[in-house]
C-alpha cells in the first residue's frame, strides 16, 4: 500500500504547489488535507503511509506553513495518547489545538476523542484514491 500511496501522493503534488517545502513535506501535507473536518487521525497512520516514522511526521507538520489559512489542518493529527505537539508546544497552543478539535466535533467537552472520528490508513488511502479520481473528471 505504501508505494500506491506515495504514487497518488506525488500526483495530488504535482496539481497542489506547496512552494518552500521539502518533497517530504509536501507528501506529508497532502495526506494532512485529506483529513475531512471533524475527524483525525494519527501521526503514526500517516507514518505508516508514507513508511516512516511518526516523529519525521510530526517535524514535517510543525513546520506546516500553510496551517493558518487551513490549507493544511495539522491540528487534525495527533499522538495515539496525547493531543501531539501544535504551534511550538506551549500550553495556550496546545490548548488551541484542543480548542479546534473540539469545535470541529472529534474531541468532546473533556477533550476525549470521538472514537468514530478516528481516520484508519486504509480510510485515508480511500479519500486519496477517490480525489484522484475526481480531480481528473475535471
Amino acid at each position: 500500500m505504501t508505494q500506491d500511496v506515495i504514487g497518488m501522493v506525488d500526483i495530488l503534488r504535482q496539481m497542489h504547489q506547496l512552494p518552500g517545502t521539502t518533497e517530504f513535506q509536501q507528501r506529508v501535507y497532502i495526506i494532512t488535507r485529506c483529513i475531512p473536518f471533524g475527524y483525525i487521525t494519527t501521526y503514526g497512520v500517516i507514518a505508516e503511509l508514507l513508511n516512516t516514522s511518526p516523529r519525521a511526521v510530526g517535524q514535517a507538520l510543525k513546520k506546516n506553513p500553510f496551517s493558518m489559512n487551513g490549507y493544511v489542518p495539522c491540528h487534525r493529527v495527533v499522538a495515539i495518547d496525547s493531543p501531539g505537539g501544535y504551534f511550538g508546544n506551549n500550553d495556550t497552543t496546545i490548548q488551541t489545538k484542543l480548542q479546534l478539535l473540539q469545535s470541529e466535533g472529534s474531541m468532546d467537552a473533556y477533550y476525549n476523542v470521538n472514537s468514530a472520528r478516528w481516520l484508519t490508513s486504509g480510510t485515508i488511502y480511500t479519500i486519496l484514491y477517490n480525489w484522484i479520481i475526481n480531480a481528473s473528471s475535471h
